[in-house]
C-alpha cells in the first residue's frame, strides 16, 4: 500500500518529465496572450504606485507645513516665556529701591521691619508658582532671606552662576539642571550692585528658581491639536550625545536622562543639532519613523522638534490606497477569467493523456516498493486520525516493534512524554502546506528515546486523507551540534570578554559583566569571581552571575591546605593552575559544598586562577548544569578567558593608580591657578591647556602656538628681557624662570610667574621646554598699594590736628607724630624717645601715672599736664589702646583753651541755675492758666449750645409745617453741626483733663488691660470678622486710667479703618529695646500715606473728612499726651491700602515680664 499511495504522489524525475510535458501542451497559452496579459499588468502596477507616490508626496507636504507651524507656535511660546523670566530679573537688577532695602538690610539682619520690607518687595514673584525657590544672599554669598518649598539649596553649580552674573554683572537663565537637588530646576542669579562716587559696589544676589514641571512642561507638552502621536521635544547638544531636556509622552522620567550618540545616523535628534532648523524624516527615540519639525530657540542652545508617527499621518493614504488596490484587483480578476476560459478549453485536453500516466504510474510504483524496503530511514504510512497504517522494515527495527504492534500505534504513542505536545498544531501545518520537516523526541518499545527528523507529506487519494511520514535517527548528528553550539557560545562569551575588558572601567562592574557574559553565552548555571583576603586567607567573592541564591553568602574557601582548601577552588590558587570537578556528587574533596551546590542544579565545575604581577590572587569559578561538562576545548577556552580577565584586572590598577596621581596633579594646579606649557623647540610650536589660555585672556583654541605668536602677547617693555632669558636658558640648560607681563586683547595688563626645566636630546641639544606659569597680578598691586597705603598714612597721621605716639611693649616711647613737635617742640632728631618723654613730663609722679595710664590702654580719656620745649604749661587730655602685638597707640590733644573756657563756664552756670528755676515757675503758672482756661471755656461752651439745639427742635416739632422744604433741611444741618460741637468741646474737655489730673503710679498688667478693653470692643462694636491677636505683654509703672485710654483709643481706631476692608486681623504685641518697653498695634485696614504720619497725634488733625470716617481727631493727641506724660513717646508707620502700626514706648520694669 506504501507503494501505491508513495506512486501516486511522488513520481520519479522521468515520470514528472513525461507529465510535465503532456501538462506542457494542456496549459499552453499563445505568447500574444501573455504579452499582453503582461503588459496590462504592468501598465496598471506602474500607474498604481505612481498614484501612491504623488498622494504620499502630497500628504507628507501637507503634514509637514502643519508641524512646521506648530514648531513656530511653540518657539514664540517659549521665547515669550523666557523674556517674561529675563524681565522679572532684571527688574530686581535694575531698582535702585530694592538695592538699597537689600543693603540696609544686610547691614542689619536682624531687623524684622527691614525683613517684612524685602518681602513686600518679593511678594509678586512669590505669588508665582514656577518660583519654586526665592533666596536673597549678601556679597559674601550669606543667605539673607529664603522663601520657597523647603529642601532647596544654593549649591556650587548655583554659585558659579552667581559669580558669572556678578562678572558680566547682567542676568540670565541657566539650563536644566540638577546640581544639589532631587529634582530638575533652571537658576537665574540677579547681581544687585550699587554705583557710586567710587565705582560700582555689589550688594548681593537674587537667585530665582524654577520649576520647570509647573510651567514649561506643560507649554512645551501640549499640542493644539488632537493627535494621537504628536509630541514635543526640547533637546540640546551634550558632547557627542543629544540630551533630551523635557518630560516625554512615552517614556517618562526622561528629562536629563535620555541621550542619543550624535554621530547615530537615522535620528530625527541627531538631524536637528547638525543644523538651525527645518523638516526631517528619520526615527525618534522609540526607533519608530516620524515626520518632524525643528526650530533653534532664540537666545538658547536648544532646539524645539515637533514630530508624529509617520504611520498615522500617512492612514488616509492607507484607505485610498486600499480602493485603488481593489480597482486593480479587479482588473487582474477579469483577466484572470479570461485566461480561466482559456485554460477550461484546454484541459479537456488533459484528460486524453491521462491513461498513459496510469499506466507509467504502475511502471514506478514497482520501483517504490524496492526503496522502501530497502531505505535506510523509518518510512510510516497514517491515516488521517494519525494511526499507523504500514511500516516498512527499518521502522519496526528501530522502534523494536512488531508489525501487528506497530499498527495499532499512533504517531502521537511513538512521541517520547518529554516532546512538546503540538502533534495536532504540526498535522495542521501539514495539511496546509501538503508537507513539513520538522525535529521530535520518539520512544522505543524498551523505553529508551531519541530524536528523530520527521518529514512528513499530506496526500488524498480517492477522497481519503493519508501523511507519509519519513522518520530519521538524528541522535549523533544533535551531539555534533551541541557540542558545535556549545564552543560556539564559548567563543562569543570569549569575544564579549574581550569587549568588556576594553570598555571597563572599574574592577567591580568589569567582573559582573564577565560572569554574565559567561553565563549568558557558555549556558553554564553560575559563575564568580573571588579574591584572595591576605589577613584571614579565606576567598571572598567580588562579583557574580546567574542562578547564585545565597550560595555565596554561605560559602567559605581557605587557600591553605584545609578541608575548606581542598575544593576547585582553592586548589587552582595554590598550585595556579586550572583545577576541574567533573562531577560534584562523587568528588569527595566537594563534601563541604556538595549539599548547597546539587540543590540549586550545580553538577559539575571549574576553577582558573587569576594572577596579577604574577601573583596569584584569586579565582574564577564557572559551574555547570551537567557532570562532564568540561572538555579539553572548554577548559582551554575559559584559560584563555581568565589570562585575559587577569591582564585587565591588572591594567585596571595600573589605570586607577595613574588615574589618582593625575587627578592630584590636576587640583593641584586647578587649586592654585596654575597654566602648563609645552615648547616644542624643534617644531616651534606650544602646546597649552586651557588654564593658561585664561592667563593670557584668550580662548581655548583662539592662540596659533608658535613662539612668534606668543612674543606679541608680552608687554613691550619686558619682549627683550624675556627674549633674552630664554636664549641664556637654552644655551645655559639651567632652569627657567622669569616675571613678566602680558597684554590681554581687551587692554588689561597681567604679570605672570612662569618656570619651567628644558629637556635635550641624545646629542645634548634642547628640544622641548616645559613649565607652569601663574597669575601674580594680586600680589604685584598688593605690594604697590601697601607701599601707597603706607605713604598715605603717614601723611595722614602727620596732617591730623592731634598728638600720635607710639609706645612698645615696656610702655617706652618709640614714635610721634610732627604735631606733637608743632604742640611740645621736642622731637626725635634732638632726643632719644626715652629722653623725649621726660623733658615733657618733667614731674616724676605725673610721668608715672601717664605711663600707667598707657599700660592699662582701655580706651578711655584721662587729662596730664605737659611742659613744651619753651617752658610753658600745657593741659592736655590722652587715650590708648593696645594693638593685636601687645604695642600701645596713643592720641592726645591740647586743651588748655578748653579748660579755661570750662572754668568761664562754671561761673557762669552758677547764675544760670538761679533764672532758670525762676522761669520754670513763671511757665508751669502759665500752663495751669492757660489748662484752666480751656477746661473754663469748653465746660461754659456747653450751655448756649445746648440752648441752640434746644430751640431748633421746638422749630421742627412745633412750626415743621409753616417751613420749607429748605428751611427743614438747615434745621437737620443746624442739628447735626451743634452735635458735632458738643463731641468736639467733649473731646476738649477730656485732653484738657489729662493735662491737669496727677498719675497715680503704680505697676499694671498690660496682657489684662488690653484683654478688658478688646472685650468692651467686642460687646459694644460690630467686628465684621475682625480678629483680635493679643500677645504677652510686659508690665508697665503709670495710671491705669490713663492706659486704659490711651488702649481704647488706639485699638478703637484700627477697628473703624479695618471694618471697610472686611474680614481682617488687628495685633498687640511689644519688645524691649535700649531699657524701653515698645508697645506696637497693628491693623490690616486701609493704611495712609508715610509722609503724613507726623501729623496724625496733632490736635484736631485728620487725614479723611468726617463723611468717610466719623471722629474729631483729638484721640490720637490724647494718645500722646498721656504717653509723653509718663515719659514715653508714640510714633506710627503706614502703606496705603496695606494697613497702619501704631507704636508707643514707656520705660522698662525689670521684673514685669
Amino acid at each position: 500500500m506504501i507503494t501505491y499511495l508513495f506512486s501516486r504522489v511522488n513520481p520519479t524525475l522521468g515520470e514528472k518529465e513525461f507529465s510535465m510535458k503532456s501538462r506542457g501542451d494542456l496549459y499552453h497559452i499563445p505568447w500574444h496572450l501573455i504579452v499582453a496579459f503582461g503588459l496590462l499588468m504592468v501598465t496598471i502596477l506602474v500607474t498604481g504606485y505612481f498614484f501612491y507616490a504623488d498622494q504620499r508626496k502630497a500628504v507628507t507636504q501637507e503634514r509637514f507645513d502643519d508641524l512646521s507651524a506648530i514648531a513656530d507656535l511653540k518657539v514664540n511660546q517659549l521665547a515669550r516665556w523666557r523674556a517674561e523670566r529675563l524681565q522679572d530679573a532684571e527688574y530686581f537688577r535694575d531698582n535702585i529701591e530694592f538695592v538699597k532695602s537689600v543693603r540696609r538690610f544686610a547691614s542689619q539682619p536682624a531687623s524684622i521691619r527691614k525683613r517684612q520690607e524685602l518681602l513686600r518687595w518679593l511678594a509678586p514673584l512669590l505669588k508665582n508658582p514656577e518660583f519654586c525657590f526665592i533666596v536673597l544672599l549678601d556679597a559674601q554669598g550669606t543667605e539673607l532671606v529664603r522663601a520657597g518649598v523647603p529642601g532647596n539649596t544654593v549649591g556650587s553649580i548655583s554659585r558659579d552662576y552667581i559669580r558669572t552674573a556678578h562678572k558680566h554683572g547682567s542676568v540670565f537663565l541657566s539650563d536644566f539642571h540638577y546640581g544639589e537637588q532631587s529634582h530638575i530646576h533652571l537658576d537665574i542669579p540677579v547681581p544687585l550692585s550699587l554705583t557710586t562716587g567710587s565705582g560700582t559696589r555689589a550688594v548681593g544676589t537674587l537667585l530665582l528658581r524654577i520649576d520647570p514641571f509647573q510651567l514649561l512642561y506643560p507649554l512645551v507638552q501640549s499640542w493644539p491639536t488632537s493627535r494621537r502621536t504628536a509630541e514635543t521635544l526640547l533637546v540640546r547638544r551634550d558632547g557627542t550625545d543629544v540630551l533630551v531636556l523635557n518630560e516625554l509622552r512615552y517614556r517618562k522620567g526622561t528629562a536629563l536622562v535620555l541621550r542619543v550618540p550624535a554621530s547615530q545616523p537615522g535620528y530625527v535628534s541627531t538631524k536637528v543639532i547638525q543644523g538651525s532648523g527645518g523638516n526631517y524624516e528619520g526615527n525618534d527615540y522609540r526607533g519608530m519613523p516620524v515626520l518632524a519639525a525643528a526650530r533653534q530657540v532664540e537666545g538658547s542652545p536648544w532646539f524645539l522638534v515637533a514630530k508624529i508617527d509617520r504611520e498615522e499621518l500617512l492612514n488616509p493614504l492607507r484607505n485610498r490606497s486600499r480602493f485603488m488596490l481593489a480597482v486593480i484587483l479587479l482588473l487582474i480578476l477579469s483577466v484572470g477569467l479570461l485566461v480561466g476560459i482559456y485554460w477550461r478549453h484546454q484541459s479537456a485536453r488533459y484528460y486524453r493523456d491521462l491513461y498513459r500516466e496510469e499506466h507509467a504510474r504502475r511502471l514506478l510504483a514497482d520501483r517504490v516498493e524496492y526503496l522502501t524496503h530497502n531505505a535506510n530511514d523509518s518510512i510510516l504510512l497514517l491515516d488521517g486520525d494519525f494511526r499507523v497504517i504500514e511500516a516498512n522494515e527499518k521502522a519496526l527495527e528501530v522502534y523494536g516493534f512488531s508489525r501487528e504492534e506497530i499498527t495499532r500505534l499512533g504517531l502521537g504513542d511513538l512521541r517520547c512524554e518529554t516532546a512538546v505536545p503540538d502533534l495536532d498544531v504540526r498535522m495542521c501545518q501539514v495539511k496546509k502546506a501538503g508537507g513539513l520537516v520538522f525535529e521530535s523526541i520518539h520512544c522505543r518499545k524498551d523505553g529508551s528515546s531519541f530524536p528523530v527528523e520527521n518529514s512528513i507529506r499530506y496526500l488524498e487519494i480517492d477522497g481519503r486523507a493519508f501523511f507519509q511520514a519519513i522518520t530519521r535517527d538524528i541522535s549523533e548528528r544533535k551531539k555534533a551540534e551541541a557540542r558545535i553550539e556549545r564552543l560556539s557560545h564559548l567563543y562569543q562569551a570569549l569575544s564579549q570578554v574581550n569587549r568588556c575588558i576594553f570598555f571597563a572601567k572599574d574592577r567591580t562592574g568589569l567582573i559582573v559583566s564577565i560572569c554574565r557574559t559567561i553565563v549568558e553565552n557558555g549556558r553554564f548555571c553560575m559563575a564568580w569571581v573571588g579574591f584572595v583576603d591576605a589577613v584571614t586567607r579565606r576567598v571572598v567573592p567580588s562579583g557574580s552571575y546567574g542562578c547564585e541564591d545565597g550560595y555565596l553568602d554561605e560559602l567559605v574557601i581557605s587557600v591553605e591546605d584545609l578541608p575548606e582548601g581542598h575544593g576547585p577552588t582553592g586548589r587552582a590558587i595554590r598550585e595556579s593552575q586550572h583545577v576541574m570537578c567533573q562531577n560534584i556528587g562523587e568528588d569527595s574533596n566537594m563534601e563541604p559544598w556538595r549539599e548547597k551546590a546539587q540543590a540549586r542544579g550545580y553538577r559539575s565545575s571549574a576553577a582558573f586562577p587569576l594572577s596579577i604581577a604574577d601573583k596569584c590572587v584569586g579565582a574564577l569559578m564557572v559551574y555547570a548544569p551537567a557532570p562532564d561538562f568540561f572538555d579539553y576545548e572548554i577548559v582551554s577556552l575559559l584559560d584563555e578567558l581568565s589570562s585575559n580577565l587577569s591582564h585587565a584586572l591588572e591594567s585596571l590598577e595600573r589605570d586607577e593608580a595613574l588615574e589618582m596621581s593625575r587627578e592630584r596633579l590636576l587640583f593641584a594646579m586647578k587649586s592654585s591657578s596654575m597654566g602648563s606649557w609645552d615648547w616644542n623647540l624643534t617644531e616651534n610650536s606650544f602646546l597649552w591647556d586651557d588654564s593658561m589660555h585664561v592667563l593670557v585672556g584668550l580662548k581655548p583654541g583662539d592662540f596659533s602656538c608658535s613662539m612668534e605668536n606668543f612674543v606679541p602677547l608680552i608687554h613691550p617693555s619686558d619682549r627683550e628681557r624675556v627674549r633674552q632669558e630664554l636664549k641664556c636658558v637654552l644655551a645655559a640648560g639651567s632652569d627657567y624662570e622669569s616675571i613678566y607681563q602680558v597684554v590681554w586683547p581687551n587692554g588689561a595688563i597681567r604679570h605672570l610667574h612662569s618656570k619651567g626645566r628644558v629637556y635635550r636630546n641624545e646629542q645634548g641639544n634642547p628640544v622641548r621646554m616645559a613649565g607652569v606659569s601663574w597669575d601674580i597680578t594680586d600680589k604685584m598691586q598688593k605690594s604697590d598699594m601697601q607701599q601707597k597705603q603706607k605713604e598715605l598714612l603717614q601723611t595722614m597721621l602727620d596732617t591730623i590736628p592731634v598728638m600720635i605716639c607710639y609706645f612698645d611693649t615696656d610702655k617706652c616711647l618709640k614714635w610721634a607724630n610732627s604735631e606733637w613737635e608743632k604742640i611740645l617742640g621736642w622731637t626725635f632728631l634732638d632726643l632719644n624717645p626715652e629722653e623725649v618723654l621726660e623733658k615733657c613730663c618733667p614731674d616724676e609722679a605725673v610721668r608715672g601715672r601717664m605711663l600707667d595710664f598707657f599700660g592699662t590702654a582701655n580706651g578711655t580719656w584721662d587729662d596730664f599736664r605737659m611742659h613744651t620745649r619753651g617752658g610753658s604749661i600745657l593741659y592736655t587730655t590722652w587715650a590708648a589702646v593696645k594693638l593685636s602685638d601687645e604695642t600701645i597707640f596713643a592720641i592726645g590733644q591740647d586743651i588748655s583753651e578748653r579748660m579755661k573756657a570750662k572754668n568761664e563756664i562754671l561761673s557762669l552756670n552758677a547764675g544760670l541755675e538761679a533764672r532758670v528755676l525762676e522761669r520754670t515757675e513763671q511757665l508751669e503758672e502759665a500752663n495751669r492758666d492757660l489748662e484752666s482756661f480751656s477746661y473754663s471755656v469748653s465746660h461754659d461752651l456747653r450751655a448756649p449750645l445746648r440752648a441752640v439745639k434746644g430751640f431748633v427742635n421746638i422749630l421742627k416739632d412745633e412750626h415743621s409745617n409753616e417751613l420749607s422744604q429748605e428751611g427743614l433741611r438747615l434745621t437737620n444741618l443746624i442739628v447735626e453741626n451743634t452735635d458735632r460741637m458738643g463731641r468736639l468741646i467733649a473731646d476738649l474737655l477730656a485732653f484738657s483733663r489729662v493735662g491737669r489730673y496727677e498719675i497715680a503710679r503704680e505697676v499694671v498688667s498690660m496682657s489684662d488691660l488690653v484683654g478688658s478693653v478688646i472685650e468692651e470692643l467686642q460687646s459694644h462694636e460690630e467686628c465684621g470678622g475682625i480678629e483680635f491677636r493679643l500677645e504677652p505683654l510686659p508690665g508697665a509703672v503709670g495710671d491705669e486710667a490713663m492706659f486704659r485710654q490711651v488702649w481704647m483709643n488706639l485699638l478703637a481706631n484700627a477697628l473703624k479703618f479695618t471694618l471697610p476692608k472686611g474680614p481682617g486681623c488687628i495685633e498687640v504685641s511689644s519688645l524691649t529695646c535700649d531699657g524701653e518697653t515698645v508697645y506696637q498695634v497693628k491693623d490690616s485696614g486701609i493704611g495712609f500715606e508715610g509722609e503724613f504720619a507726623d501729623k496724625l497725634f496733632g490736635i484736631f488733625q485728620r487725614l479723611h473728612s468726617s463723611a468717610e470716617f466719623e471722629g474729631s481727631g483729638v484721640g490720637l493727641a490724647i494718645v500722646q499726651r498721656i504717653v509723653t506724660r509718663h515719659g514715653g513717646k508714640v510714633w506710627a508707620e503706614g502703606v496705603k491700602g496695606e494697613g497702619a502700626t501704631f507704636y508707643f514706648s514707656l520705660p522698662h520694669v525689670e521684673g514685669s515680664g
